[in-house]
């Protein structure tokens, strides 16, 4: 029985499978190990897409600035609002600087443009969950 425990451990586990154990586990043992051991990108997808994560493995998961990994954070029902604001503050200067750069670049640069976009979609993202929380059920204002 011990065996089987064993292999289930993450470090016995391969990347991926180490990726797809921190979207689902509840054991912080395991938790702990991994975050402990890995700090890229796709682990902090995992634990922001966590039903089970902490507001401490949240923020730890916020701290990273790829739209891709925020957008899984503000998903999560457990994000406190703070890191919500944050994002909204951090999505506007990321804009404002990307419009800038543009000015100074070739139009053609897709960068740039790509990088606005997903800091909008991001920004509407989190103002929805905010009124979401505000309004939680939903009634429609006049």
């Amino acid at each position: 029985m011990n065996e089987t425990v064993n292999a289930c451990h993450p470090r016995n586990l391969s990347y991926w499978d180490r990726v797809a154990l921190l979207k689902v586990t509840a054991n912080p043992e395991y938790v702990s190990f991994i975050l402990e051991n890995e700090c890229e990108d796709d682990f902090r997808e995992a634990i922001a897409a966590n039903p089970h994560a902490s507001v401490e493995n949240l923020r730890w998961a916020a701290e990273h600035t790829s739209t891709w990994v925020r957008k899984t954070v503000v998903a999560n029902p457990k994000t406190p609002a703070d890191i919500l604001i944050r994002f909204l503050n951090d999505s506007h200067e990321a804009i404002n600087f990307h419009e800038e750069e543009a000015k100074s670049v070739s139009p053609m640069q897709r960068y740039h443009r790509m990088s606005v976009e997903q800091h909008a979609e991001l920004n509407g993202e989190v103002l929805a969950v905010l009124i979401q929380r505000m309004d939680p059920e939903g009634v429609e204002q006049a």
